[in-house]
């Protein structure tokens, strides 16, 4: 590792990674161990300066790699794939460690990691070219992709090697370089990544990051910068909206993924044992509950909901909480203070409006929270209006399907909504009505929301679509 070792009180200072090489700033935030409480890393927090570094880095990185040959790209994608297998189970410990996400989910994010980025190290230089034939006279129209140029990445902690993998890799692939900005609670994989990539070859300026405990003045000197072609962010609605504005306003290309309310709807022909099955995985085991791609609202209907509440009692009761490097944890600890006040207000406030306590819902000390189910919640209680906040499912009953269907789509919507019924008409009715991206019928579905979900096996039939994002066309006319 090429982190400083001068860090505060003994604790080992990490750098950012600009232009290739570690960058010192003027100012310092500690990375905190839910878990423990304990600082486990100081890092650099970068301010204007360091942002227009990187900016300069990405101006040379972009021409070195533009100037490489498709082939060239691929072998760095591929050695950089090979790398991240190479130091899973590092990759996998330092998430745990700053994340809490317990370390057998970690270890399943890199493997879902390492899937993407041999993925796109086998699609890398694939674009689309075509030549048409105009309607104006004769004329052809030659249309050719081009990379978009400098790529600034805002990543989400609660996956923060799978978020660096989806952009980065296909951003590389496609031409681009990447400017990262981890989020706080997790930059030291980000830091890890981009030091691997650089082992494998990637041309200093290519994938830098930027650490930084300042975020929106940092950020904002990525937005107002004509180099800067491309913004993505996974995170908050919030954050999501104000970079929607500055992007706007820059004339900045930008892709969002941002959280909302991601449903379950149980019917009441759904096997019920499986679907207690299903969604205790889509809910508390992943991230207890933190991870955007978890289930944060049950709807069930009136004729089922206590034998399916009753199961749902004893399997959340039975789910091990505790350090989240013990293989055997299953529930890790909320990521901070506010997260877990958010989670005991939401509780209390729901139970004063007439919810009930299901299972759950006692603080066991210091982040730990356990798997808490509140039922008889109404759709204008806090629990359900506000944002998620850990290991917490509110049960919403309904009589017919649409009201199912409209209280499921009362609020901001997810990436992924999931249906239980045997009635397969139903199911494809309902998904279609819900009008989420992704629907899991009878199935709880694995973390990822996208094309990328597929197996290794299946990815080579998809097309390079997770490239277009990252590629802008110029359009050549010829007369004949």
């Amino acid at each position: 590792m090429n982190a400083a070792q001068n860090g505060v009180g003994g604790i080992r200072l990490w750098h950012a990674r600009l232009a290739g090489v570690s960058a010192c700033a003027k100012q310092v935030f500690p990375v905190v161990n839910p878990s423990t409480g304990l600082a486990i890393a100081h890092v650099a927090s970068c301010g204007r300066q360091e942002a227009l570094l990187a900016l300069e880095g990405a101006s040379h990185g972009l021409l070195a790699w533009n100037r490489r040959e498709a082939e060239s790209r691929r072998a760095v994608l591929t050695r950089w794939r090979d790398l991240i297998c190479a130091h899973a189970d590092r990759l996998a410990t330092t998430m745990t460690l700053e994340t809490g996400k317990p370390i057998q989910e970690a270890r399943a994010e890199v493997a879902d990691a390492l899937e993407i980025v041999g993925y796109c190290s086998d699609i890398a230089g694939l674009t689309d070219n075509s030549t048409v034939v105009s309607q104006h006279g004769l004329r052809q129209v030659h249309c050719r992709a081009r990379p978009v140029g400098t790529v600034v990445c805002i990543a989400n902690w609660c996956q923060p090697v799978l978020t660096v993998a989806r952009c980065a890799s296909a951003a590389l692939a496609a031409g681009c370089v990447v400017i990262l900005k981890p989020s706080s609670r997790a930059p030291l994989t980000a830091i890890t990544l981009a030091d691997l990539w650089s082992e494998a070859g990637g041309p200093p300026g290519t994938l830098q990051v930027v650490t930084t405990h300042d975020p929106i003045a940092t950020v904002d000197v990525f937005l107002s910068d004509l180099r800067v072609g491309m913004v993505t962010f996974t995170g908050s609605i919030e954050v999501g909206q104000y970079l929607g504005r500055k992007c706007a306003d820059a004339r900045k290309a930008l892709t969002l993924e941002v959280d909302g309310q991601t449903p379950i709807l149980v019917f009441p022909d759904a096997d019920l044992e499986r679907a207690a099955d299903g969604i205790i995985a889509s809910t508390f085991m992943r991230n207890a509950g933190q991870d955007c791609t978890s289930a944060s609202r049950l709807y069930v209907h009136e004729g089922v909901a206590e034998r399916l509440l009753a199961l749902l009692r004893a399997r959340a009761a039975a789910l091990r909480s505790g350090d989240p490097l013990d293989p055997d944890t299953q529930i890790g600890p909320v990521v901070d203070s506010v997260s877990l006040i958010m989670a005991r207000e939401q509780i209390s406030h729901a139970l004063g409006e007439g919810a009930r306590l299901i299972v759950g819902g006692t603080h066991k000390g210091g982040l730990h929270f356990p798997p808490t189910i509140v039922d008889n919640v109404r759709a204008d209680m806090r629990i359900v209006t506000q944002g998620r906040s850990g290991p917490l499912l509110p049960v919403l009953r309904f009589m017919e399907v649409d009201d199912a269907i409209e209280l499921a789509t009362s609020t901001a919507k997810g990436g992924t909504a999931w249906v239980w019924t045997r009635d397969l008409e139903q199911a494809q009715h309902v998904a279609h009505e819900l009008g989420y991206v992704n629907v899991w019928i009878n199935d709880a579905g694995r973390a990822l929301t996208d094309p990328f979900a597929l197996t290794a096996g299946r990815m080579s039939m998809w097309p390079p679509a997770c490239l277009h994002p990252y590629l802008k066309a110029m359009r050549l006319t010829m007369a004949a």
